[in-house]
């Protein structure tokens, strides 16, 4: 119980917070889409797009009534000040296809300032919701013997397991780059930071040299493009760090840092495209960057020795032998001139990884 109070009142701090940044006049809300039933909705606005992590199909129960509503992307005419919008699905609550909730996204991951309608009124309420995992989301209803209100995710829309996953890093504001191999034949590609999708379109591609940039819009306002060192200046035994995406389906989609050195300026049978480095990666790390001590891109992680071929080929196990691809291998390639950076500051570890996570992007493929 005491626990529970402690929940109630975060979300009423929050509530109140938020609120009090947003406009504070009322707003009624109404019926905003021509569909009416629960097919057509969901086809017109969750389908064949990739989808924000709140979008998709939730129930909730208020007041011995189950509802079903749909949150999607606010691309109507109507409540222009909002990001998402939640639309009936059936009629316990109001007509289908009547907003009941809205939603404007924050940089808080999770906390979306918003606001709902009461079966009894029109007039928009501010609250906050609040992702509590990827398929629960939560916000508090201040009426008496009611409290916390909690959404359940019952669609698969936003948690389709894709084909292929890697990683990547955006170079400017509105290109990313990353391996071929992430992307070869990929039907769609989409491309994820934070809780923001887009899809991602290739632009340039070099599959010899394992190197592809992709085209995405709409993430410009929140990326910070990563800056390119010369690759020829590395140094043997040189300090170099990567963030990435490894092995999502067991690991999480997070950002993972990794580190470690140059082992080799070459690699495998002296490759002089290659680095050879001591970076533990797993699949997914692929596509992301590898970063020296000024937090510049000198390559992207490409591959690792297959340790299963070390045995047959050597009776050997090859342990943590890795390889990323130089990057002059993407300038030769990018459709736009590129420049290695002339910043000589030394950057600590952290650092490095803070500035790369304001730019890695997570990449799933289909197809």
């Amino acid at each position: 119980m005491k626990k529970k109070k402690i929940i109630a009142a975060l979300f009423i701090f929050l509530s109140i917070f938020f609120g009090t940044i947003m406009t504070p006049e009322c707003l009624a809300l109404t019926r905003v889409v021509p569909e009416n039933n629960k097919d057509e909705i969901i086809e017109k606005y969750l389908k064949n797009r990739p989808l924000d992590i709140v979008e998709g199909v939730w129930s909730f129960s208020i007041i011995g009534s189950y509802g079903e509503m749909a949150i999607t992307k606010n691309t109507t005419n109507f409540y222009k000040d909002w990001d998402y919008i939640g639309l009936m699905l059936n009629n316990a609550l109001g007509k289908v296809g009547e907003a009941k909730i809205v939603l404007k996204k924050t940089t808080s991951p999770g906390i979306y300032p918003g606001g709902y309608v009461a079966v009894d009124s029109p007039i928009l309420n501010f609250t906050t919701f609040v992702m509590q995992q990827n398929n629960i989301m939560q916000f508090i209803l201040p009426v008496k013997d009611i409290g916390l209100v909690t959404f359940l995710r019952i669609d698969n829309l936003a948690s389709t397991q894709p084909e292929g996953t890697g990683t990547g890093f955006f170079i400017t504001n509105d290109l990313v780059a990353t391996s071929a191999h992430v992307v070869e034949g990929a039907k769609k590609i989409i491309v994820t930071y934070g809780g923001q999708k887009a899809l991602g379109n290739i632009v340039a591609q070099d599959i010899q040299n394992d190197v592809a940039i992709l085209k995405v819009y709409g993430m410009e306002k929140t990326i910070e493009p990563l800056p390119l060192g010369d690759p020829r200046k590395a140094t043997l035994g040189q300090a170099v760090s990567t963030v990435g995406f490894p092995m999502p389906n067991l690991m999480g989609v997070s950002p993972k840092a990794g580190e470690g050195i140059i082992n080799s300026l070459a690699g495998i049978q002296d490759d002089i495209r290659l680095f050879q480095v001591s970076i533990p990666i797993q699949p997914g790390n692929s596509g992301g960057p590898l970063l020296n001590e000024k937090g510049q891109v000198i390559g992207i992680i490409s591959a690792k020795l297959n340790e299963l071929y070390a045995i047959n080929y050597k009776g050997t196990i090859m342990q943590n032998v890795n390889y990323a691809v130089k990057i002059s291998y993407l300038l030769n390639a990018s459709p736009i001139p590129l420049q290695y950076s002339n910043d000589t500051e030394i950057l600590s570890t952290q650092e490095v990884v803070r500035r790369a996570g304001n730019a890695v992007v997570f990449i799933t493929t289909e197809g």
